[in-house]
């Protein structure tokens, strides 16, 4: 069917531009793009047969009763297809920040002076879930994952210093090889499922709804400090413009 055909070329380019990534590429081992989009469509046994019976015809040609069955069929695909598309490019950035490990680093004495004139507060683990005010704006420790200081609240250019052996801090990121995102923001439904649940490419994908989709677009996002040594006791956060 000339239409759904054509969605599933789409689907192919997408697969060969992600093709360095197998964690979200490999639905499973056997399968290919095109079973992973039926699957998601969730077809019936009857529709499965007809799709396949009829993969080469074109919806206009079928007879009448065929073609509303081709056309509903369609529906779903596409369906399907657009929120596969919207995985495909979604899950694999957000992964990277919920799974971005620690570093090589090396540590060196707290400079007061570089943050001087700058809103700042410093906490501990023991104010994780507690809410604080930051250069007039509220600011929720949402968490702490390893290496991620997990924050919701409404602030730009908020920046972390973690303190990992006394009066030392992680130096900063060296070169290429050591690089990792410094922040980034998540979906509340994205912090929940891919961070905390650690669901991988088909959990997720099987979970994913047109419906669940649209949810995320209004939902209040949580920004994630990345370190490239594991959160010590004591960090500082701070606004730099």
């Amino acid at each position: 069917m000339r239409k759904i055909f054509f969605i599933f070329f789409v689907f192919l380019l997408a697969q060969n531009l992600f093709a360095q990534d197998k964690e979200t590429t490999n639905i499973q081992q056997d399968s290919t793009l095109i079973n992973a989009i039926i699957k998601k469509a969730k077809l019936t046994e009857e529709e499965h047969e007809f799709l396949l019976k009829n993969e080469k015809a074109e919806i206009e040609e079928l007879p009448e009763e065929q073609r509303k069955f081709a056309k509903k069929i369609e529906e779903k695909m596409v369906n399907a297809a657009m929120v596969f598309l919207a995985v495909v490019f979604e899950y694999p950035m957000d992964s990277a920040l919920c799974n971005s490990s620690t570093a090589k680093f090396k540590t060196e004495p707290f400079d007061a002076g570089k943050i001087a004139g700058y809103p700042s507060i410093s906490l501990t683990k023991k104010n994780i879930g507690k809410q604080f005010t930051l250069d007039n704006k509220k600011v929720d420790v949402v968490s702490i994952l390893d290496n991620k200081v997990v924050l919701k609240g409404d602030y730009e250019n908020i920046n972390l210093i973690n303190f990992v052996s006394g009066k030392k801090i992680a130096a900063s990121f060296g070169g290429a090889e050591n690089f990792l995102p410094v922040s980034g923001t998540i979906s509340k439904s994205n912090y929940e499922n891919i961070c905390v649940k650690k669901m991988n490419f088909e959990e997720y994908l099987e979970m994913i709804t047109e419906e669940k989709l649209k949810e995320m677009e209004t939902e209040e996002r949580y920004k994630i400090l990345i370190s490239p040594a594991e959160i010590g006791n004591k960090f500082i956060l701070y606004i730099k413009e």
